[in-house]
């Protein structure tokens, strides 16, 4: 017969009593979906992580009306090439792609695409590797709006987007990113308006391929869909290298001053 231990008690055999369940603080998730962001893109396809591709709604109406889905979908593809380049050499459009600035253009690219992109997608669409585990959601450039940066609608101006990535976004996986510096950050702002640009023009692309077809974007017709795109939004007005903030144009009022 055992005996009681006497500082113990009796023994039992219930076994070790469970331990109470762990709580993870919403910072500490934050940074393991972080950590799972910068993890996944390594296991990803060298080639598909580093091509942009169209966004997967554009895709879809272009295999739902066009009448041949192929040609149509290479049209926008090829325009959005000759316009902004690809994404490991990108360029703004009417920029001659040599041009030290374009070079510059694409160091900062890569640094995005280590920085930025397992969070708001290769090319801005907010659907990056890490953006299914995430909430809020990563934004999508393609919108053309920015709550935080530019609350007011439309595009940021460049100050607010640095401040916006100086300061990063509390409640939320957007950290802060001031380790850059100034001036490379100012460079991935510039960086992101060009991605808020192309993807916005890709979905006018995909408009004019609908409805005048393929042909529509050859020659200078994709160049005409992009000044009328900047017509209608005079924040369009594309910079002359990465660094510098889009200026909208110049009204009459504005020279008779």
């Amino acid at each position: 017969m055992q005996r009681p231990h006497p500082t113990l008690g009796p023994r039992t055999s219930s076994g070790p009593k469970p331990r109470p369940a762990r709580r993870f603080s919403r910072g500490s998730l934050g940074l393991a979906t972080l950590l799972l962001g910068i993890l996944t893109p390594a296991c990803l396809d060298e080639a598909q992580a580093k091509e942009w591709v169209l966004h997967e709604s554009s895709v879809q109406r272009l295999t739902e009306q066009a009448p041949d889905p192929t040609a149509a979908q290479a049209a926008v593809e090829e325009a959005l090439e000759r316009l902004y380049g690809t994404a490991l050499a990108p360029h703004w459009p009417m920029v001659d792609p040599s041009a030290p600035a374009m070079q510059s253009l694409a160091e900062t690219a890569a640094v995005y695409r280590d920085e930025c992109a397992h969070c708001h997608g290769l090319e801005g669409y907010g659907n990056g590797p890490s953006s299914p585990f995430l909430n809020p959601k990563p934004w999508n450039f393609s919108l053309g709006v920015f709550p935080r940066s530019a609350p007011g609608g439309g595009e940021p101006k460049l100050d607010a987007l640095v401040r916006l990535l100086e300061d990063g976004i509390p409640s939320s996986a957007m950290p802060k990113f001031g380790r850059l510096g100034a001036e490379r950050l100012r460079e991935i702002g510039g960086y992101v308006l060009l991605l808020t640009q192309r993807s916005r023009l890709e979905h006018r692309l995909v408009e004019a391929v609908l409805a005048e077809g393929p042909t529509a974007l050859e020659s200078e017709g994709a160049l005409q869909v992009l000044e009328t795109m900047r017509a209608a939004d005079a924040q369009f007005h594309a910079p002359a290298n990465a660094t510098q903030e889009p200026q909208p144009k110049e009204s009459a009022e504005d020279k008779a001053q």
